[in-house]
């Protein structure tokens, strides 16, 4: 995505570079809306909301069974049309029918596993697929397989031109930070963040409003909405990603220019250095980075206590008389909530990075400009930013490991360990992405500078070229693997919620429910 934009912004700036800073300001905000605007065309299409055919909204509701155990390669895909007989739940609604095709009545298939009391039939879930040769049984579960792969290739389209529009956003407020009064100091620095925060609301309420449009046209059609919430979903987190990355930006910007006194470039460079670079200095930037961290930890503790009390409140009956607007009013409190938490997350991976960027320039023999070298190579170099990048990614494995270790030790009940554990693994990886990108987008302008006479040109091309090449293989089995172990995360949970339940509440007829009575009245099982 980055390398993408980079290229896109090369161009603009070949075509509109001798214009003043205002028509500069006004097309990275263009640039910002065209990304968007694409956004939600793509989503809109690959959803069906669209260009969709007749019987769109049947294939969505189909539903498949998939394999589903997460430690096999083919977790997620269906189960293969003439492999359907070796599914235990199909086996079973087979010999069920033929029974009900021989008797001609239900009277004696209400006992059937496929059967409620009266004798209807009952559509499983899960269940499990029997291999011939083994006879291994294989979880399997009935999913939406049409609906899951339209969500998935939202989240592509959705993530890629969020970043996009993203980082568009960040040139757009860089540039009003590089103007006067706003470079003056950090304080005036800060106020940019506001107007691009306030421009982005504005685009996204005319989205919001369109999103609802599509809901209201279903509702009116007497459709379930699957492709209107497809779209919103895929909406709704690509905004909380754009909004977050602009702010953690910018406000890294300003953190560094209150440190060293000279304001960053759009792009997050000192160029030319215009302070003293020593190890004191890059170990504040790293413990501001760390504060950041420590704020999304109480807030993860401060929004779990919340939650916990809302619903202690609901089990009372505190949310009557409010319904809808009550649930309104907390998911928009929760958004919010979200976007903050993204905010200073990415904000403690930008300050990591600049911090070791520092550290970096802080050690070693001067170069020729000034700055720190290790082992011969100013931070600048292709080898230090691949270095880096390395030196991080294997420091993350590490550490991430650790990590889940942690949380896998953990017995709660609140879940409050995960999300910090997941808050944490956040931030370590988004430093190790930017570090990568850095290395990425500087390998990029290395091999545009081989033809002068078009750099802006080749660089544009080389991101296209790079974009396409990862793009597929990503889509096709990171983001899937990613998201069908969230779906699986998800449904532990659920599971785990179910269980205590069960637990506190059991049912009647459970030995635990009538303790008062003698076991010798029990009835016969």
């Amino acid at each position: 995505a980055v390398l993408f934009f980079s290229g896109n912004r090369e161009v603009l700036s070949k075509l509109f570079g001798g214009y003043g800073h205002g028509v500069l300001i006004f097309l990275h905000l263009a640039h910002c809306c065209l990304y968007l605007a694409t956004m939600l065309i793509v989503i809109g299409i690959t959803s069906g909301v669209w260009c969709a055919p007749e019987d769109d909204a049947q294939k969505l509701r189909a539903e498949n069974w998939v394999y589903y155990d997460a430690n096999m390669c083919h977790f997620g895909l269906p189960v293969e049309a003439e492999k359907e007989g070796q599914v235990r739940a199909v086996q079973r609604e087979r010999e069920d029918e033929k029974k009900r095709a021989q008797d001609g009545s239900n009277a004696h298939v209400a006992d059937s596993p496929t059967s409620d009391k009266e004798g209807n039939t009952k559509k499983a879930t899960a269940s499990v697929f029997i291999e011939e040769e083994s006879g291994r049984e294989i979880p399997v579960k009935k999913m939406q397989v049409e609906f899951e792969r339209r969500r998935r290739s939202n989240r592509c389209w959705s993530t890629l031109l969020a970043h996009c529009a993203g980082f568009a956003a960040i040139t757009a407020g860089g540039s009003v930070q590089q103007a006067p009064p706003f470079n003056a100091n950090a304080l005036t620095a800060l106020l940019p963040i506001f107007f691009i925060c306030a421009f982005l609301a504005v685009v996204f309420l005319f989205s919001q409003k369109m999103r609802e449009r599509v809901k209201a046209d279903a509702k009116k059609a007497g459709r379930q909405g699957l492709r209107a919430k497809l779209v919103d979903e895929a909406c709704t987190e690509a905004e909380t990603d754009i909004l977050a990355l602009t702010i953690s930006f910018l406000l890294v910007q300003v953190v560094r220019f209150a440190l060293t006194g000279q304001l960053p470039n759009i792009e997050g460079l000192e160029e030319p250095v215009h302070f003293e670079c020593t190890w004191i200095l890059a170990l504040k930037l790293i413990g501001i980075g760390a504060g950041f961290l420590v704020l999304v930890i109480v807030g993860e503790k401060v929004a779990a206590c919340m939650k916990k009390e809302q619903k202690h409140e609901h089990g009372h009956g505190g949310a009557e008389g409010h319904g809808a607007s009550e649930h309104e009013h907390e998911d928009r409190f929760e958004k919010r909530l979200e976007i903050v938490m993204q905010s200073l997350t990415m904000s403690c991976a930008w300050c990591l990075m600049w911090g070791l960027r520092w550290l970096w320039m802080s050690q070693g023999p001067k170069g020729p400009e000034g700055e720190g070298t290790v082992l011969g190579l100013t931070v600048e170099a292709i080898g230090a930013r691949v270095l880096l990048a390395v030196t991080l990614s294997i420091l993350a494995f590490v550490i991430i490991i650790q990590l889940d270790k942690i949380a896998d030790a953990d017995n709660s009940d609140s879940g409050t360990m995960l999300k910090l554990v997941t808050s944490l693994v956040a931030g370590i990886s988004m430093l190790v992405g930017f570090t990568w990108e850095h290395s990425f987008d500087g390998a990029v302008e290395s091999v545009a500078e081989l033809n002068p006479s078009h750099p802006r040109t080749t660089k544009f091309f080389l991101g296209l070229g790079v974009m396409i090449v990862v793009l597929v293989p990503w889509r096709k089995f990171i983001l899937k693997k990613a998201m069908e172990l969230e779906e699986l995360q998800v449904e532990n949970e659920k599971n785990k919620v179910r269980a205590k339940a069960r637990k506190q509440n059991p049912p009647m007829g459970s030995e635990r429910a009538d303790s008062s009575k003698p076991l010798l009245h029990s009835p016969p099982r």
